[in-house]
């Protein structure tokens, strides 16, 4: 039977942050406060329990694992690891705890034992009861998506090349925007010299800053449904396509089979080859949505690891909310294609004349197109 650590409650604010620095690495990590690593923070500020986390991931790909509680160390026991993992109303979560977000009436529960562990097989156990309230102040909900990106410690490349490009100015209008901001990290794995070169280089560097922003205020719980609701579309269309499929096959296959082909080929084997399971894992649902330049960009969620994905580049922080819109930082600079040029914005939040009567179409192939309408 667990040993209980103890029973705490969490007050956390959804406009706020707090900075978390691992054990390993001298780096701070902003995280939100309404997260569960954000409720293991809160419950610990008054110094019981304390904890420590580890990035187990470069940090500008978000990942932190806790690695104590309340003194109790992740270990190794008889070859077998004994570690802290978490729970939401019960459930055993994957996603880091810096990225899983909770609501008020949560309870966010840290377990220790051996991998796969269920909560009654736990040797201890923190609950947490999580409440989340909406303090915004004036000076926060005055800031503009511009301010935001300003104000933000791992962002300064992207905020000097938004002033760079002129577009402090837009982005400080009505929106609302979506912004996807790569880190500073992120700009430093292009490459001194490509940096250097974007940033000489307006037109690109312009184009380049437009394909990060969305028009409309999409939150990571909306692209989170829009993704998951797509997926589920796909499998029932799938589902329906390949039982017709199969049919055909085995009617066709059964009558083609000759005597040179081998006994082994059995019409399991014949009509198994392409199960439900392959045809999922190649075809990830995903939506997109169009960017300022014109250009489509595409968001999923990452089937290993549950993360939300702004084309190949992981959003590592959601959610920080502006006047005008939403910011949510990501871990790689996205990159439009060569030959597309910036689009000009003939006033504050227009689209470019010929993506202007934005739709919303059905589905595309495995891909749901969303473009905002005006």
């Amino acid at each position: 039977m667990a040993v209980s650590i103890g029973d705490e409650n969490a007050t956390l604010v959804s406009t706020e942050n707090y900075t978390i620095v691992p054990a390993n690495t001298m780096q701070p990590y902003i995280v939100h406060q309404h997260s569960a690593l954000g409720a293991l923070h809160a419950a610990s500020l008054d110094g019981d329990p304390n904890y420590t986390v580890t990035n187990v991931m470069p940090a500008e790909m978000g990942y932190l694992l806790v690695t104590s509680v309340a003194g109790i160390e992740n270990r190794m026991e008889n070859d077998t690891p004994v570690s802290w993992t978490y729970w939401l109303n019960g459930d055993e979560m994957q996603a880091g705890p810096a990225q899983k977000r909770v609501n008020s009436g949560d309870t966010v529960t840290y377990s220790y034992g051996p991998a796969n562990h269920t909560l009654a097989e736990a040797a201890y156990t923190l609950n947490i009861s999580v409440t989340v309230v909406d303090e915004s102040n004036e000076t926060a909900a005055a800031m503009t998506v511009a301010d935001v990106l300003g104000q933000q410690e791992n962002l300064t490349t992207l905020a000097a090349a938004v002033n760079a490009t002129g577009l402090t100015e837009p982005l400080s209008q009505d929106g609302p925007y979506t912004v996807f901001a790569p880190t500073d990290a992120a700009f430093e794995a292009l490459g001194n010299e490509t940096v250097d070169q974007l940033m000489n280089e307006t037109d690109r560097l312009t184009a380049v800053l437009q394909y990060h922003v969305v028009e409309g205020n999409y939150t990571s719980q909306q692209l989170m449904e829009m993704t998951q609701n797509q997926t589920m579309n796909q499998t029932a269309n799938m589902t329906q396509e390949q039982n017709v499929t199969t049919g055909n096959q085995t009617t066709n296959q059964t009558a083609n089979m000759t005597q040179n082909q081998t006994a082994n080929m059995t019409m399991e084997n014949v009509t198994g080859t392409q199960t439900m399971e392959n045809v999922t894992a190649q075809q990830q649902a995903a939506v997109m949505l169009q960017t300022l330049l014109g250009q489509n960009l595409t968001v999923s969620q990452n089937q290993s690891t549950g993360d939300l994905m702004a084309g190949n580049a992981t959003i590592v922080m959601a959610d920080i909310n502006a006047s005008n819109g939403v910011v949510h930082v990501i871990d790689a600079v996205l990159m439009p294609p060569e030959n597309v040029t910036a689009a000009v914005l003939t006033e504050p939040g227009a689209t470019p004349a010929d993506q202007s009567s934005a739709i919303i179409s059905e589905d595309s192939g495995d891909l749901t197109i969303i473009n905002r309408t005006g």
